[in-house]
């Protein structure tokens, strides 16, 4: 349980970070995923955690792959 809500943390924490680097709104990126503002701020905030499907929405519009929104590191 410990390791999930540490996952969701981190892949929440890096989806903001990506997207303040690229200045991205969160109702930019509900426009461009076609997803409700507060679909996205849940899952930005760490609320709601990332399904699958999520976590590969959010990595693409970001620009990233769904790995780095978990923070893993190539080996």
């Amino acid at each position: 349980m410990a390791l999930q809500i540490h996952v969701e943390r981190t892949a929440a924490a890096n989806a903001r970070a990506q997207a303040a680097r690229q200045k991205l709104s969160g109702r930019e990126i509900a426009r461009r995923l076609d997803f409700s503002p507060v679909y996205v701020s849940r899952r930005l905030s760490g609320e709601v955690e990332f399904s699958e499907s999520d976590l590969h929405s959010f990595a693409s519009v970001l620009g990233v792959t769904a790995a780095t929104l978990l923070g893993e590191t190539p080996e």
